[in-house]
């Protein structure tokens, strides 16, 4: 099988980051599938790198791209303007630990965007470190093994009429009601506390009952950090609560969008610590068939937009 240039770069790579490169990711070429017609079209740039290895981006991203290559259910494409979806991602840790024995280590986080409207229809982070103690494995196997997790669960998650705008919804839909839940993340966590699971099974509880209704959750901090670190933490956490709502609470993910903002959208200053508690903030945008949201003109929230009380009333039920 004639190697391909994302072949080349990630076997140069590996060898650079000291492992039996070339010979481990080509075991893991595939067979091309036949691709079904129609089959949404992903771009798989270069991640970003916060890792030593100068090369971990492009490596990462190469072996993500000839695993998706590999199930056949997207039709991979080099650019990005010709792409449905586009794989972003940050490379956190590439290379070996030191210590005692030296293990091999490697975390990714990544996100697969609709390119129409930079909607994030998928976000997850794997971390992994080599397996074995006489015979440890390479950075190059646990690279490929972090990459493989990453696509089993965005194939097990993420169907393919969500990765194209004119499937992801069944019309226009139009913001019905905005609010901030009471919610609260661990520092740099992802994780939902238990004394906050209250609030989000009273949110499942109104989407159980309003069929119609779909959910945007977005994700801000505050501006300490990076802007990119920021952006990413937002659509982790965004996307950890769409997951409680999917796997917990039994609520269809198709109803389900996330959305990342970091810190581009303050609602104080970042100079106070009052400021910055408010701007770490997870928001429930509801969303409704643009005829019915416009109808609804009785309850207006702080924003002049529809409150909760006005989206409830579609459906005529009580709390």
């Amino acid at each position: 099988m004639a190697l391909n240039r994302k072949s080349i770069v990630v076997g140069l790579g590996l060898l650079l980051a000291g492992c039996s490169g070339p010979q481990v990711y080509q075991e893991r070429q595939f067979a091309n599938p036949e691709v079904p017609k129609g089959a949404p079209r992903v771009a798989v740039p270069a991640l970003e790198s916060h890792a030593e290895h100068p090369g971990a981006g492009a490596i990462m991203a190469a072996l993500i791209e000839t695993e998706l290559r590999g199930r056949g259910q997207m039709r991979l494409v080099a650019r990005e303007e010709r792409a449905d979806a586009i794989v972003r991602g940050v490379v956190t840790e590439f290379g070996y630990q030191h210590g005692l024995h030296e293990e091999p280590v490697v975390g990714v986080t990544a996100d697969l965007r609709r390119r129409c409207d930079d909607q994030a229809v998928w976000a997850a982070s794997h971390a992994s470190v080599g397996e074995g103690y006489f015979f440890r494995e390479s950075v190059a196997q646990v690279a490929q093994r972090v990459a493989q997790r990453l696509v089993d669960e965005l194939e097990g998650r993420v169907s393919a009429d969500r990765l194209t705008c004119e499937r992801a919804a069944s019309g226009p839909v139009r913001e019905a009601g905005r609010e901030v839940l009471d919610i609260r993340f661990d520092y740099r966590s992802t994780a939902i506390r238990q004394e906050d699971r209250p609030e989000l099974e009273d949110l499942a509880q109104r989407l159980r009952e309003q069929p119609r209704l779909r959910l945007r959750i977005e994700g801000h901090t505050d501006a300490v950090g990076s802007a990119e670190y920021n952006r990413d933490l937002s659509q982790r956490r965004a996307a950890s609560i769409r997951e409680y709502l999917v796997e917990s609470a039994g609520i269809d993910g198709r109803r389900i969008e996330t959305v990342g903002h970091g810190e581009s959208r303050p609602v104080a200053s970042n100079e106070t610590e009052e400021g910055r508690s408010r701007n770490r903030r997870i928001e429930a945008v509801m969303l409704l068939p643009d005829g019915e949201a416009r109808r609804l003109t009785g309850s207006k929230g702080d924003n002049g937009e529809p409150g909760r009380d006005a989206v409830e009333g579609v459906s005529g039920g009580e709390e």
